[in-house]
């Protein structure tokens, strides 16, 4: 590993070690998972095959998955149905199994489309799907591979599950979670060294092969979701909606499939618990409250949301004009 890729890798490990520092507890009040329907995005790998396992062994009633390949979903679904922990506390479970590609937007259109299709409620909704890596690559629909499934995959899905979400909320009488998974790594932002150009457009930076690096480019998505986690809960109704923004804990795999068994049982666990903390938009580590990047919180960080959020809107129209009619787009 070069000298440069171990000084962003201690870059990280620091700032998660300062992170844990400034953490605050949030007060639990776990929402019953007992009954519900729940959707997860990344289902086949690490963190979101423990996850989905958490949910039934809690008694959802429906779980729909976001996999990349069919065939591995399938066989997870078995496997989980299979389990005996889970035969025995929710013997009737019903699991779908969704194509999802999270490199192509015209995919994760259409996996949005077919959940709203084959279920009239959402009780929750987990955006986890994500990739790491060094190397520069491009996505399915042109746009840098990290940026594209960090980024901007997660939250056209979102987005547009937003209605049931609402619609679900309304008749239960309580509101929806929309849970989009982050990461402490925001700390490592290039943001300080280079500052992302608003004029130019965020998302053609980020395309820009010249401006890529490696060691930086998933902290920089994970900066990105924050401010968009926050951009968001200002245009959903909370009373219908809460948005919540956990981050796993930290291992030398910090990326998906990798994770070891343990620490992704651990997180489920956590994540399940963190969707019922009566919050709006927190960035959750471990139960608690923690504070953003330092970028995050400061006033010029508002101009880099907002535009960025608007360039998300546009594109977001661009590729799925139904998205033109959402009172949250507008």
């Amino acid at each position: 590993m070069s000298d440069r890729r171990i000084e962003g890798l201690r870059d990280s490990i620091i700032a998660g070690f300062k992170m844990d520092r400034f953490c605050s507890t949030a007060q639990v009040d776990p929402l019953l998972i007992s009954g519900k329907t729940v959707l997860v995005t990344g289902t086949a790998n690490g963190l979101g095959t423990a996850v989905s396992k958490e949910l039934l062994s809690r008694k959802a009633d429906r779980l729909i998955m976001g996999v990349r390949s069919l065939s591995r979903g399938e066989e997870l679904k078995t496997r989980l149905l299979s389990d005996p922990q889970i035969k025995a506390a929710n013997p009737h479970a019903k699991v779908d199994v969704l194509h999802l590609e999270m490199e192509d937007f015209k995919s994760v259109v259409a996996f949005a489309n077919r959940g709203k299709e084959i279920t009239l409620v959402l009780d929750v909704a987990i955006m986890n799907a994500g990739v790491g890596g060094l190397d520069w690559s491009v996505s399915i629909s042109g746009h840098e591979k990290m940026f594209q499934v960090n980024l901007l995959s997660p939250f056209l899905p979102a987005i547009k599950l937003v209605p049931l979400l609402e619609r679900t909320a309304n008749t239960n009488g309580r509101p929806s979670r929309l849970i989009i998974v982050g990461s402490w790594t925001q700390f490592s932002n290039s943001h300080s060294k280079v500052p992302m150009p608003i004029e130019g457009g965020v998302i053609k930076h980020f395309d820009d092969k010249s401006k890529f690096d490696g060691t930086l480019r998933y902290p920089d998505t994970q900066l990105l979701t924050t401010m968009l986690v926050k951009e968001l809960g200002t245009q959903v109704n909370k009373k219908l909606v809460v948005i919540v923004e956990p981050t796993p804990p930290w291992t030398p795999t910090n990326w998906g499939s990798n994770y070891p068994e343990g620490d992704s049982q651990d997180f489920a666990k956590k994540m399940v618990q963190e969707i019922g903390l009566p919050l709006e938009d927190a960035f959750l580590d471990d139960n608690m409250i923690a504070p953003r990047a330092p970028f995050v919180e400061s006033p010029e960080s508002q101009s880099l949301q907002q535009a960025l959020w608007q360039e998300l809107v546009e594109e977001y129209k661009r590729v799925d004009p139904e998205l033109g009619s959402l009172q949250i787009l507008q």
